[in-house]
């Protein structure tokens, strides 16, 4: 928007996840796209269990979501079915509680109680995130008004800086 200024600080992968106990090995794209139109509505459809699958989504505005859309669904609509979830914590929980379920959160958010599956073959790592092989990937900014406060000029030289890359670094692929 006018007057502000846009700072890429990291980049993030979107991890596809679903509960511990779904061994599914891979999904390609194109099936992760067929799972959010509601094409595919049973996991033994795609190697996995006989269970109906139950689509894990974000609300409007998400940032995770219009990338994830973005990269996944091409302009189209995902199923009316979809649960749609509030914020990150609750689609980790969801997942987590519901063995059917199959969510798309930050790689920062993926934890021991759900499973990240493989797209493509590649997990968000941060070898696959930084090199661009893993599909599911953005860039994540700051804004600021085009002539920011000193407070927030020192803030924005941090974040890039080499100490403030190594922060983002912990749970994201820094820019450095």
């Amino acid at each position: 928007p006018a007057g502000l200024w846009a700072v890429p600080f990291a980049r993030d992968g979107i991890a596809v996840i679903v509960h511990p106990s779904n061994r599914i090995a891979n999904l390609t794209l194109a099936q992760v796209r067929s799972l959010y139109r509601g094409e595919i509505q049973d996991w033994k459809a795609l190697g996995g269990p006989a269970l109906e699958t139950s689509v894990i989504s974000r609300e409007d505005g998400s940032g995770t979501r219009n990338a994830f859309e973005a990269a996944v669904m091409g302009g189209e609509r995902v199923t009316f079915n979809a649960q749609v979830m509030p914020n990150t914590q609750a689609v980790v929980q969801q997942v987590r509680r519901h063995p059917e379920a199959v969510g798309y959160v930050s790689m920062a958010a993926i934890t021991d109680t759900v499973r990240a599956v493989p797209v493509e073959g590649l997990l968000p790592t941060p070898a696959a995130v930084r090199d661009g092989a893993y599909h599911l990937t953005r860039h994540l900014y700051l804004f600021a008004p085009t002539n920011p406060t000193p407070d927030v000029s020192r803030f924005l030289d941090f974040i890039r800086s080499a100490e403030g890359q190594a922060i983002i670094g912990r749970r994201h692929v820094s820019l450095r």
